[in-house]
């Protein structure tokens, strides 16, 4: 019996190993989270207003059908890349782009924060809560932002 339990507990540290040495990069961790509704310095409205002073990228089927968007400063020696992340170009797409996200979210968009390895801030992320922004450091001072992936949701007969 010793013989059939001492190869499975191997591959479980194995197993193991390989899941934590996967997630550490030499890049570090990559924190996002929600800005709170009544810090009024970083809003979709703020944000929209000093659209020149970001470099903005859209994810989503179509320039007319946005899931998401990002705002990553020009004024810092940091940077945001996503291989399914678009190039916004003029004001009016990202106001017509900001309207879609407001009209078609299942839930109130929020501007969420990325921030880096060092709590330093990368950029923002503005879009339905209900979709998750999955982010990691490539290095100290690159972040990659993969595409919006809608959450799922596990509910049990027990919160009926």
């Amino acid at each position: 019996m010793k013989r059939k339990r001492r190869p499975i507990s191997i591959l479980f540290a194995m197993l193991l190993v390989s899941m934590i040495a996967g997630c550490a990069g030499k890049g570090g961790f990559v924190k996002v989270s929600a800005i709170p509704r009544k810090d009024k310095q970083v809003t979709i409205e703020a944000l929209r207003e000093n659209w020149k002073d970001y470099h903005i990228s859209y994810n989503g089927i179509s320039k007319d059908q946005p899931k998401g968007l990002f705002f990553d400063p020009k004024d810092d020696d940091r940077k945001i890349v996503g291989k399914w992340w678009y190039t916004v170009e003029d004001e009016k797409t990202l106001g017509d782009m900001i309207s879609w996200i407001k009209a078609f979210s299942q839930s109130y968009p929020i501007v969420q924060k990325i921030t880096g390895p060092k709590n330093q801030v990368f950029g923002y992320v503005y879009c339905d809560p209900n979709y998750q922004v999955f982010a990691k450091a490539s290095d100290a001072r690159t972040v990659r932002i993969f595409e919006l992936q809608f959450r799922r949701f596990q509910y049990s007969m027990a919160e009926f």
